[in-house]
């Protein structure tokens, strides 16, 4: 996702969710938000709607979803929607990766962290978020919005899930510091229903 004042500069990333939405944080969309970047500038999309939920607080992190629409489906060679979003009954015990655009990330892998470990170093943090990383694995700035991933068991298969999003940190790649996931699971219905109800005509929402 890029901004209209910086148009050459990836500030945040994001998930292909459909093939008109793209998954982020709600703390990377504001009305300079236009564009999502392609593979070519020929496959650069604009932002023609932006979702956040409605709870979101950026004081606090909490509910750092957001969902935009794209002005046209997207059409590119191996690039598909991905629909495998993380359940509430998934232990999300590894392995798990990140990906991103930002200083220390493209694709790496992290270490979950449990909530009540993680509780020392971020006394606010609620269930509907993830810890992962560990000294120098982290996702960090320019990463936001981006996915985390965790590979998850079902029946005899092994499907990798959209466990979390980017969210935020205290700098990167610091052993006592992980990294802060929005918790997909926790927001299965607002995803549903945003991309459903504009599909049916009968949502409305500010531009971005």
């Amino acid at each position: 996702i890029v901004r209209n004042d910086d148009p050459t500069t990836i500030y945040c990333g994001g998930t292909l969710v459909a093939d008109t939405w793209v998954l982020t944080a709600a703390h990377c969309i504001d009305r300079q938000s236009v564009l999502v970047k392609g593979v070519t500038e020929v496959n650069d999309f604009k932002i023609v709607k932006s979702v956040i939920h409605p709870k979101y607080n950026n004081a606090i992190n909490d509910y750092d979803i957001a969902l935009v629409q794209l002005d046209r489906p997207v059409r590119v060679l191996h690039v598909k929607p991905y629909t495998y979003l993380g359940e509430s009954k998934d232990n999300y015990e590894g392995p798990c990766r990140v990906a991103g655009w930002g200083r220390i990330t493209e694709n790496i892998a992290v270490p979950v962290v449990p909530n009540d470990a993680c509780k020392k170093s971020y006394p606010d943090l609620k269930p509907e978020m993830i810890c992962a990383g560990e000294s120098g694995k982290d996702s960090c700035q320019g990463d936001s919005g981006g996915p985390f991933m965790c590979m998850t068991k079902d029946g005899s298969k092994e499907i990798w899930k959209l466990a979390g999003i980017v969210s935020y940190g205290r700098g990167c790649g610091q052993a006592a510091f992980p990294g802060v996931y929005t918790r997909v699971s926790s927001y299965r219905d607002f995803i549903s229903k945003t991309i459903n109800g504009f599909r049916k005509g009968i949502r409305k929402s500010r531009k971005a």
